[in-house]
């Protein structure tokens, strides 16, 4: 159910519906030339390895501790080229685990420039 209202969401936004995946499983989904994959089932992260960005919808939900929102945030750098990865928590209130993996979050990448790792 979710799945589609974010899916008729993103068409009422002007993105083009072929360049939504939302039923193959995801090594179809990287073999062909959609770009944006859709699913409720974030096991498939493992299996991230090119130039993607992230959105955790409904990140206030329990089953997202800081632990988990880390983990969904480091797949956004993972690009071998990828000199930037954006992510973005969607929720309806920040919750304590959102609060420490910003936290987290913003303290790795501040390490990560001073270290010379990311560059502009």
């Amino acid at each position: 159910m979710q799945i589609s209202t974010i899916l008729n969401y993103l068409i009422m936004e002007g993105i083009n519906k072929n360049q939504i995946e939302s039923k193959s499983d995801f090594l179809t989904f990287l073999k062909g030339t959609k770009r944006i994959y859709l699913t409720s089932d974030f096991s498939i992260s493992k299996n991230f390895s090119e130039n993607v960005n992230v959105i955790v919808l409904n990140a206030h939900d329990e089953c997202y501790d800081e632990e988990i929102l880390i983990y969904l945030s480091a797949l956004a750098a993972l690009g071998k080229n990828k000199k930037v990865g954006e992510v973005l928590f969607v929720a309806e209130n920040e919750t304590e685990g959102i609060s420490l993996a910003k936290k987290c979050i913003r303290s790795l990448n501040k390490a990560a420039w001073e270290k010379g790792f990311v560059k502009q």
